[in-house]
């Protein structure tokens, strides 16, 4: 059997501090200053150009624990977070610490582009006090315009970056081959201020009497302390198919640099080759079927492996979240009816006791109904241990001289002397602890 009398002040407990947690306030309460602030440090920038955003927070006592904003997701651009930064000022006589967390977002299309408002969660103790207390702050929108690359700038060939590196490595010496040779070439990108996926693909162009075969690109990115870059890796087969001369032409890698404004490019210089002619050629049909199917296996590869991302999430992690979710939906389907029928049956016994009717008797002294707050007064009446549900019976027990003062007013009012009939919540209560208490045990609640 349910003990109601115990479970309702845990109940009631347990409300009170969910409702709490619900408050957003700025919290200046008990002298105590937190607050939050977000900036931007551009404007507007260009398709791909990095820019950063401090999102700040600041109070008065101290942080009891790190704050963590979460996975920030932003419109149209990638979101990378870079550092910590400790933080404290004076004003006033009164020194503010602070925690800077410092994000660098970069665009990959034009456009207005704004950082979303963040719901942040910090931990801060009260002035003169040492327990830290959740508070929810709420950040403001940022919005940043991003423009496309300039006009003389092919969009496929536009990248934003502080640095950039350009390599390559062929796998033969000397530009002596034969028909039927297989070559391949790999050049690596690297570079600073911007991700791997901005850095554009490598182009290779069609050459007469060369077979090209492309393989999946590799990148990777790498992050410091003060810091952040990113490698993207190409390698390419080459089949030559005819004697003679063939020329690999050159390939330009072009980026723009925020700092000083500027275009630079690097060239890789053109390769040429001499073919020799080659008497055994019966192996060139099967050399082209195994180049062929290779490429298609990479990149078939590739195009898995983009099928499995969502949202960011790889194919394990999917996975994970569908059996916890079908794990919660589970323990819902099991426990809800149950937990509902329970519910039920406690609400509709919690209905018919003391404490409910006490609790209606409250809440109508705050309207103007005096109808209905004595209507309430003498349904809770017959809710206590007295011999009958009326004032007199009450006083006689607990013997409270402002119980006369409130009967009196009672009277007043049914004598048509007085129009609005005010009673002292407080009398009232005091009453029901004398009446309910004994010896400073509670009563037990009677189930009716």
């Amino acid at each position: 059997m349910i003990r109601y009398g115990k479970l309702l002040p845990s109940l009631q407990v347990g409300l009170l501090m969910v409702l709490l947690s619900m408050l957003v306030f700025p919290d200046r309460s008990m002298g105590q200053a937190l607050w939050s602030d977000v900036q931007v440090n551009k404007s507007t920038i260009f398709v791909g150009e990095p820019f950063q955003v401090t999102i700040a927070v600041y109070t008065s006592t101290w942080f009891t624990r790190g704050i963590d904003p979460g996975n920030i997701k932003v419109e149209g651009a990638y979101s990378i977070y870079f550092r910590p930064e400790n933080t404290s000022f004076t004003k006033d006589g009164q020194t503010y610490v602070g925690v800077k967390l410092i994000y660098n977002v970069i665009p990959h299309k034009a456009g207005p582009l704004i950082f979303p408002a963040l719901d942040i969660t910090v931990e801060s103790p009260a002035k003169g006090d040492f327990k830290g207390k959740k508070h929810r702050l709420k950040t403001k929108p940022k919005t940043v315009t991003v423009r496309n690359p300039p006009a003389n700038v092919e969009r496929k060939q536009w990248m934003v970056a502080n640095s950039t590196d350009v390599r390559e490595f062929w796998n033969v010496q000397g530009n002596q081959v034969k028909v039927g040779d297989v070559i391949q070439r790999k050049i690596t990108i690297s570079v600073s201020g911007t991700v791997a996926e901005m850095i554009p693909a490598v182009d290779f162009l069609g050459v007469n009497n060369l077979r090209i075969y492309p393989q999946r690109a590799v990148t990777n990115n790498q992050k410091g302390k003060r810091s952040f870059g990113g490698m993207r890796t190409e390698q390419v087969q080459y089949l030559f198919e005819k004697e003679g001369e063939v020329i690999i032409p050159s390939i330009t890698v072009n980026w723009f640099d925020p700092v000083r404004k500027k275009l630079f490019k690097k060239t890789l210089k053109e390769k040429r080759f001499t073919v020799a002619p080659n008497p055994n050629l019966g192996m060139l049909t099967t050399t082209i079927d195994s180049l062929e199917n290779a490429q298609k296996q990479s990149m078939g590869q590739q195009e898995q492996k983009a099928a499995w991302h969502f949202l960011g999430l790889t194919i394990k992690q999917l996975i994970v979240i569908s059996l916890l979710l079908c794990l919660v939906l589970l323990l819902l389907n099991k426990f809800y009816h149950p937990l509902k029928a329970r519910y039920v049956e406690y609400w509709s016994l919690y209905k018919n006791t003391e404490p409910y009717y006490f609790h209606q008797f409250m809440s109508a002294l705050k309207s103007n109904d005096p109808n209905l707050k004595i209507n309430k007064l003498y349904l809770w009446l017959t809710k206590l241990p007295i011999e009958m549900p009326t004032i007199e019976c009450l006083n006689q027990k607990i013997k409270d001289q402002h119980i006369d003062a409130e009967q009196s007013k009672i009277a007043q009012y049914y004598e048509g002397n007085e129009q609005e009939l005010n009673l002292d919540a407080n009398i009232w209560k005091a009453a029901r602890k004398d009446v309910v208490t004994k010896r400073g045990r509670k009563v037990p609640w009677v189930n009716p």
